[in-house]
């Protein structure tokens, strides 16, 4: 099969990297992780008799998860330990695996198909914290994230235009149902209007066609770009900076997901961090939380079917007060039902019912710590960078203020969406922030501590 072939030749390009340095490793997991919903389409109608396209897409989970280890190994068995993150998200880890072994007697094949979609974050996260990347391999990171971005920002708009104005009937033309057949399961219509259609409820529009450009998926498309967004503010410099950063919100915006409207706004309140005068601060952080909460409300009140947001989050409030404990890793989860066709499906829509249909309070809790521990720590550590004259300037400034607004729009989307934390889409927010922690921790160890006056240097 060639979708088997490409999984690998994956694992085999990713292991030359890996022995080739950490920098052309690091460029070999994000093109996997990024392209590989593109590559399953090529497979798919190159010979879709010869290609299964559920393989080809899980050969980016399989890289990470395998290098995860693979990395592990070649530090030496040293895990890392030097922030609050790592120590809360080892945790966390140590906490998930003991629940799917648990889940397995009860749920079978379901706890292991949900367990990886618990551990993938982590194990991302950690990768990038094992591979140690310096600064130079950090700032080459970058560029190719911001390269695959503008390509995938300038074919969204391309097909935003030619689909919606054009032929709207292209992807019909592009016979794109046996595809999606393989990869969601089996649809009544040619193609699902689901995944491409955008129904604006409270805007009284016609309904659109949502681009989904390279990453063949209008929420994964979208909230890439959003991140993406992010990265372009802090790590490119001169005219065209301004230039991409018009490009990424336009191929944004052509996905029509709230998701990524909200990340985008977020990015944009967190520029008052760097206004000097408290009013205009004040105004602007006034104006993006209304837009915020705007936005938050789209996303528990809509849906590609009505209110399927807020009746997931419903959901999940109910599985709390009727099952405190969970129904076990497995009983829940869109790829687990879709699969194994076990699980309850009313959960699906957002992060936070999945956790807690499936663990309970103790999942509520450890979402909580999953999703903010990051931007407390990071707000914590934008005053330690300031105190030292280090803020935006410095390298671990500009990862600092990449990663912090994305962090904080995670932290919301966990609640409202379930999408935000799947494969691609938690993928640069966790690349980010293991990148971050390594470069702080370096930063740290570079600055000498304040002695006291009885000679003992300062915690």
């Amino acid at each position: 099969m060639l979708s088997l072939l490409y999984l690998v030749g994956v694992l085999l390009v990713a292991f030359l990297a890996l022995i080739a340095g950490k920098r052309y490793f690091a460029l070999v997991i994000v093109l996997i992780s990024l392209l590989s919903n593109l590559v399953s389409v090529v497979i798919y109608y190159l010979s879709p008799t010869l290609s299964r396209v559920s393989i080809a897409v899980a050969a980016r989970e399989l890289a990470i998860y395998l290098f995860f280890f693979m990395t592990f190994f070649l530090r030496q068995l040293r895990w890392p330990i030097a922030t609050i993150i790592d120590r809360v998200y080892l945790a966390l880890l140590m906490f998930f695996v003991i629940l799917i072994i648990g889940s397995i007697p009860q749920n079978g094949f379901s706890a292991l198909l949900m367990g990886r979609e618990l551990i993938f974050p982590l194990a991302t996260y950690f990768l990038f914290r094992f591979i140690n990347l310096d600064g130079r391999a950090i700032k080459s990171v970058m560029r190719l994230i911001i390269g695959i971005a503008v390509v995938t920002a300038i074919l969204a708009i391309i097909e935003q235009f030619y689909v919606n104005l054009i032929n709207p009937f292209f992807w019909n033309d592009m016979g794109i149902s046996g595809y999606l057949a393989q990869k969601y399961g089996s649809f009544n219509e040619p193609f699902p209007l689901s995944w491409v259609n955008y129904l604006p409820v409270f805007i009284g529009l016609e309904p659109m066609m949502r681009s989904v450009s390279l990453m063949f998926h209008p929420i994964v498309t979208g909230q890439f770009l959003a991140c993406s967004f992010s990265i372009a503010l802090y790590w490119i410099h001169g005219r065209k900076k301004y230039i991409i950063i018009a490009i990424v919100v336009l191929g944004a915006l052509s996905t029509f997901s709230k998701a990524t409207m909200l990340i985008i706004f977020i990015i944009l309140g967190g520029q008052a961090l760097r206004l000097k005068s408290v009013i205009l601060r004040n105004m602007l952080v006034g104006m993006v939380s209304l837009c915020v909460l705007a936005v938050g409300i789209l996303l528990l009140s809509t849906g590609d079917d009505a209110f399927t947001h807020f009746g997931s989050f419903q959901t999940g409030l109910e599985a709390l007060i009727t099952q405190p404990l969970g129904a076990g890793i497995g009983s829940t989860g869109y790829f687990n039902w879709r699969v194994s066709g076990q699980g309850e499906i009313e959960a699906l829509d957002t992060t936070f019912s999945v956790y807690v249909y499936q663990m309970g309070w103790f999942g509520l809790v450890a979402l909580l710590f999953l999703v903010l521990t990051p931007p407390l720590t990071l707000l914590f550590h934008v005053r330690w960078l300031r105190r030292h004259r280090l803020f935006v300037t410095d390298d671990v400034g500009k990862l600092l203020m990449t990663t912090l607004p994305i962090s904080a729009s995670y932290a919301i989307l966990a609640f409202s969406s379930a999408a935000a934390f799947t494969a691609v889409p938690v993928f640069v927010p966790m690349l980010l922030l293991g990148a971050y922690c390594t470069a702080w921790v370096r930063l740290r160890a570079e600055i000498p501590r304040p002695v006291t006056a009885s000679g003992l240097v300062a915690q």
